[in-house]
């Protein structure tokens, strides 16, 4: 992810070595990665709903009173389902 105003790189996301042949967009939300190598190809979201749910799926606990206090998140979500549910 590159910044608009500066020019500078954001966020670099590694495809475990792999160089990249081509991109292409496959619709509005997803793009396509070809590997040099092509054993498989690459679907990458930049569906911002989508890539919460894929992150919040892969959460294995929820918070803490402790860090809802620090983080001053109310209502503290305490369980994996009230975290999931929102």
């Amino acid at each position: 992810m590159w910044s608009v105003a500066d020019h500078s790189l954001l966020v670099d996301v590694g495809f475990d070595g792999a160089n990249i042949r081509f991109v292409r967009f496959l619709d509005d939300t997803h793009l396509l990665l070809v590997p040099q190598v092509a054993s498989s190809a690459i679907v990458v979201t930049l569906d911002p709903l989508e890539l919460a749910a894929v992150a919040l799926a892969k959460v294995t606990r929820a918070f803490t009173e402790t860090e809802c206090l620090t983080y001053d998140i109310d209502p503290c979500p305490t369980t994996l389902e009230a975290l999931r549910n929102g």
